[in-house]
């Protein structure tokens, strides 16, 4: 979900050049990182992710850190892109 709709949303604001879209679109880019995190976070087991759980032979190694990385990441990218998503006072 989060990268199917990231890669729309940066196709999309690649090809406009109306800043009212580009808006528009840093707005739904938001709630989108805020819907990963809360997914991030509500599938955050700490007891089972203790060791971590490795797939296709340790490639992908996953732990509670790196839940812990993912969530602030999105979180990050939601705050810096909240600070463009608005439009410019007018002075």
């Amino acid at each position: 979900m989060l990268f199917n709709s990231l890669i729309l949303l940066l196709l999309s604001n690649a090809i406009t050049s109306r800043r009212d879209k580009s808006i528009l679109y840093s707005r739904a880019t938001i709630t989108i990182l805020l819907i990963s995190a809360f997914i991030a976070y509500d599938n955050l087991y700490l007891l089972f992710l203790a060791n971590g759980v490795g797939i296709f032979g340790g490639l992908f190694h996953v732990t509670a850190t790196t839940y812990f990385f993912h969530i602030f990441i999105f979180l990050i990218t939601s705050v810096i892109l909240l600070l463009t998503s608005f439009y410019p006072r007018k002075v």
